[in-house]
């Protein structure tokens, strides 16, 4: 290969790894967006659909369990079919489900569109990584983790601003009405722009196997159940019976899909990856990472909204803080990773986060 034909091909593969990360980074935004853009407009969807404060909560909570089950399936068919169509079906499935949300006249359309929403939004987060991974060289993973996980964390942050403004000035539709044009840019976007299966960077065929659909049912059904159990707990407390049998049927549930994807030779969720220390120890922080993170992000528009009794956009604007702080702390972290390792950036992220949340203790 000549001197420029060399010097070509590095530049589109520099011009295409940060398309292919603006591009995912509108379908991750969108889905993360939607878990808290209607935190501070649920109370104006209770009293205009004429609903009970434990029925409305499902808006929420649909969306969370839909995008609970559809994660386990998105990478066998992202194997099978290329990250690109699973990007932009799960894209144009969002697309749909907003639209039936901001045109709902019942709590149980309401309810119903939002998991329809949710399968689009869960399905888009593991491919979008997927997608940037693929687009960008192994030793920049750092930094194409930087350039799509601002809006992990700024977009749920934001939720509560933009969905207490649109709430305040239009109505509760509006912060579904607001997802139309961009989830159709994206899917325009990423048809132009994303490759094909057959040209992904580093793709290899998928070995094919016959799909586990007896470990996919009980991952639906174990998940479900569990944050079903979470949210009963929320409501009518953890000591109520109810929620006791929930629990342990989810532990069971549960139990028995890590047996069963444990001696099945293509589960769909390989328990036996956390056999290995970096990975088990990562995932386990990141799960008490985004509790404690993403849970303040609910609880602090209800506190400021529900009891001391601010506007639905003054709850969200005390979040701002918050969003410009993660964002660029995500930018400079991805820059120092390769710098400084892991270590001492979750050393010191963590301690942030613990002080932050017992700052909150005392409001």
């Amino acid at each position: 290969m000549s001197t420029i034909e060399s010097q070509t091909t590095q530049k589109a593969l520099l011009e295409y790894k940060w398309q292919a990360a603006g591009v995912v980074t509108i379908g991750l935004f969108l889905s993360m967006l939607d878990n808290t853009i209607v935190s501070v407009a649920l109370p104006a969807m209770r009293q205009d659909l004429n609903t009970t404060f434990q029925t409305i909560t499902w808006v929420a909570t649909a969306y969370f369990l839909a995008q609970a089950a559809v994660i386990p399936i998105t990478g066998y068919l992202s194997d099978r079919q290329g990250t690109k169509a699973v990007f932009v079906s799960a894209l144009a499935i969002f697309l749909v489900g907003s639209i039936l949300c901001a045109a709902a006249t019942s709590k149980e359309m309401l309810i119903f569109a939002r998991v329809v929403q949710g399968i689009g939004g869960g399905a888009l987060m593991p491919t979008s990584f997927a997608i940037a991974y693929k687009a960008f060289p192994r030793d920049e993973w750092g930094r194409a983790t930087s350039a799509i996980g601002v809006p992990v964390l700024l977009a749920p942050v934001l939720g509560p601003v933009i969905g207490g403004l649109l709430t305040s000035e239009f109505g509760w539709r509006a912060i579904f009405a607001i997802n139309l044009p961009i989830a159709g840019a994206g899917v325009v976007l990423a048809l132009l722009v994303l490759r094909n299966r057959s040209s992904e960077l580093g793709a290899a065929a998928p070995v094919e196997s016959r799909f586990d659909l007896i470990g996919f049912g009980l991952c639906v059904l174990s998940f479900t159940t569990l944050i079903y159990g979470l949210t009963e707990a929320g409501l009518q407390g953890w000591t109520d019976p109810g929620v006791d049998r929930i629990f342990v049927g989810g532990a069971v549930l549960l139990a028995l899909l890590v047996w069963t994807e444990w001696v099945t030779p293509n589960p769909v969720l390989d328990f036996r990856l956390f056999l290995i220390g970096p990975f088990a120890r990562a995932n386990i922080l990141l799960w008490l990472v985004a509790a404690s993170f993403y849970g303040t992000l609910f609880l602090i528009p209800y506190f400021f909204e529900n009891v001391i009794g601010t506007s639905a956009l003054s709850a969200g604007e005390i979040l701002i803080g918050q969003g410009v702080a993660a964002a660029i702390s995500i930018a400079v972290a991805g820059e120092l990773y390769n710098k400084v390792g892991p270590r001492a950036l979750v050393g010191v992220g963590t301690a942030c986060l613990a002080a932050g949340t017992i700052g909150f203790t005392q409001l």
